[in-house]
């Protein structure tokens, strides 16, 4: 038994993928049989030890083809980020989000955002831009109120058709119009903010603060001066009250008491 099929029999035994599948991968993507298992033993098999699921190797084995020159730990790493955030895409259970192609389109889009760009060089500035890209997408597919609008027809737009994410952005901009989330969409969907934003949005803030101290401290005044007017009138009250109990005592018949 040659080292090769010795090698993708026992990726099929950890994995349950057929050994022939596993050599089918090998040879379409141009990965030596090391390549294919340092991706199963450093990504695949602890995945699947600690969920009992299989990942999606094939999809993976693609993006190594692709930086193959890169480390293997920084791939990891590239790699790793991405299955969590489909991972928590998939706990959202948002039809809208998921479905069966959408796994197979973000890796495509990752492909194309990262893979293709990075080359033998770390990745971790593409790899943000990638993000930030996405949520902006998904953002789009959630302000778009049509349900057969997805976040797959929407990457569609810029992988197919080659749209830049900027323009689906504007659409997506487009579509919020006068909905009540609709100022902090657009904020979110003009991507980060620069510090000088910041600084205005922190200058906004404490605008809006200091306008509701101005207004309570006119409550205040307000409630003052119901105050001080409570008390004159109370004083007023006393003082009738006075003048009139000293009013009976003087209109009051004279009794003369049987004893001196």
């Amino acid at each position: 038994m040659s080292g090769a099929h010795s090698s993708f029999i026992r990726l099929q035994t950890q994995s349950r993928i057929s050994a022939t599948q596993w050599k089918q991968w090998s040879n379409a993507l141009g990965l030596e049989t090391l390549e294919v298992e340092d991706i199963w033993d450093e990504i695949g098999y602890p995945i699947f030890t600690a969920t009992r699921q299989l990942p999606p190797i094939s999809f993976i084995l693609q993006l190594r083809a692709e930086r193959r020159q890169a480390d293997l730990f920084d791939f990891k790493d590239e790699i790793a980020s991405l299955l969590t955030f489909l991972n928590l895409l998939g706990q959202l259970q948002d039809d809208k989000l998921g479905g069966g192609k959408t796994i197979a389109i973000l890796f495509r889009f990752f492909r194309i955002k990262v893979s293709s760009q990075a080359g033998e060089h770390r990745a971790n500035v593409l790899v943000e831009e990638f993000f930030f890209d996405l949520c902006k997408l998904i953002l789009v597919t959630r302000a778009i109120g049509k349900e057969t609008v997805t976040l797959t027809e929407v990457l569609n737009l810029v992988i197919r058709r080659q749209m830049p994410v900027d323009k689906v952005v504007e659409l997506g901009m487009q579509a919020l119009g006068s909905r009540p989330y609709a100022h902090i969409s657009r904020r979110c969907l003009e991507g980060p903010p620069t510090a000088k934003e910041m600084a205005e949005w922190d200058e906004e803030d404490d605008f809006e603060e200091d306008g509701d101290d101005d207004s309570y401290e006119e409550e205040e005044g307000d409630d003052d001066d119901e105050d001080e007017e409570d008390d004159e009138g109370d004083d007023d009250n006393e003082e009738r009250a006075r003048r009139k109990k000293k009013s009976r005592r003087k209109n009051k018949p004279r009794i003369d008491l049987p004893f001196p």
